[in-house]
């Protein structure tokens, strides 16, 4: 890839850049809301929340000013119990006794319950950003009434979760998938039951990745009989399984990560099969912020390119496969519009394979 360096390319990457930033200093609140409270809040209560929140970010953080509040936070919603998501979890009927039962057999996990309480704030959904990162980079909302959620421990570390963000971050892609739908992970099988609720969805196979921890397998078993779910779970080599069902995969579904940095990592593994099987389509859990993270890679390589020998040097050692797909591009970038084409998620797909 080659670079033009005019006055409006640079410009252009100039502005860029000061959107990024900013989006990724709001992204940084994700731990700040996620699990907060907000309580005694009056009517109207998401008005309330959203000058609540802009005021300890402005006032006590100081993170960002009032501008990059206003662009970047989306309004807040009321999170209202969720009647799938419900269902799900009364389904799995997880009382004293069945729990002792369940955890009895499990080597080192642990299945609790887990009660979000009324007040306390939750992601509820990806970011939503433009191709030169102008948009909501956070959405939010705030729990009317007390939840219930599934956690799996480890000791004191959280090897998977359900509650109200894994549901809305997952229930789009079920509803519009069709025909045989593989699912690589997916380990309380909460899409696998979002997918048993689509008429259009023919036949489910739950891939068991191989590195994971055993005990997800007996949990697996449990949760598909407790849930009625009409689904084939296997644990055999990925490469086989897709080289045996090659023509009897409509979707595949990669769900086998806790979070973007996890399935960042995790979409370079799978790249070689979507390259392999391009008639099969394949969706990620928390895609769209995967590929914002792609994203920004590019636009740090554009950068570069137009900086200092040193500047490009680091970014090969810190980025080298990408840097490599990068170089390979035939492609020069003469004004502004070329620079948002390769901002795009289209293009970040492309140099994630060509990673590979």
């Amino acid at each position: 890839m080659q670079i033009e360096c005019t006055n409006r390319i640079i410009k252009r990457l100039m502005d860029v850049n000061t959107n990024m930033r900013r989006e990724t200093r709001v992204r940084a609140l994700e731990s700040v809301i996620n699990g907060g409270t907000a309580s005694n809040l009056t009517e109207p209560i998401e008005q309330n929340l959203y000058m609540a929140l802009r005021r300890y970010v402005l006032g006590t953080l100081r993170t960002m000013g009032p501008e990059d509040f206003d662009t970047c936070v989306a309004m807040p919603t009321i999170v209202k119990e969720n009647e799938t998501l419900s269902n799900y979890i009364k389904s799995l009927n997880l009382n004293e006794e069945t729990l002792k039962k369940i955890n009895t057999e499990l080597s080192s996990l642990k299945i609790e319950p887990i009660t979000f309480k009324k007040d306390s704030l939750c992601i509820t959904g990806e970011p939503e950003l433009s191709n030169d990162f102008i948009g909501k980079g956070i959405k939010f909302g705030i729990y009317e009434e007390d939840q219930n959620g599934i956690v799996v421990k480890n000791d004191n570390s959280i090897e998977a979760v359900v509650n109200y963000t894994e549901y809305i971050t997952k229930t789009k892609a079920a509803q519009r998938m069709n025909g045989k739908v593989c699912v690589i992970g997916d380990k309380l099988l909460l899409f696998t039951y979002l997918l048993s609720l689509n008429p259009n969805v023919t036949d489910i196979t739950v891939i068991e990745p191989e590195k994971e921890n055993k005990d997800f397998s007996k949990i697996r078993a449990f949760f598909k009989d407790s849930l009625n779910i009409n689904v084939n779970i296997i644990n055999e080599p990925i490469d086989k399984f897709f080289e045996d069902n090659k023509d009897n995969i409509d979707y595949v579904w990669v769900d086998d990560y806790k979070n973007v940095e996890d399935g960042f990592i995790k979409y370079l593994e799978i790249a070689k099969y979507i390259k392999k099987y391009q008639n099969i389509k394949f969706k990620f859990w928390l895609e769209t912020s995967i590929l914002i993270t792609v994203r920004v890679n590019i636009l740090q390589y554009l950068s570069a390119k137009i900086g200092t020998p040193e500047r490009l040097r680091q970014f090969k050692v810190l980025a080298g496969d990408a840097f490599d797909a990068l170089e390979r591009e035939d492609l020069t970038i003469k004004i502004p519009k070329h620079i948002d084409y390769c901002l795009t998620d289209d293009f970040a797909k492309n140099i994630i394979l060509a990673s590979v």
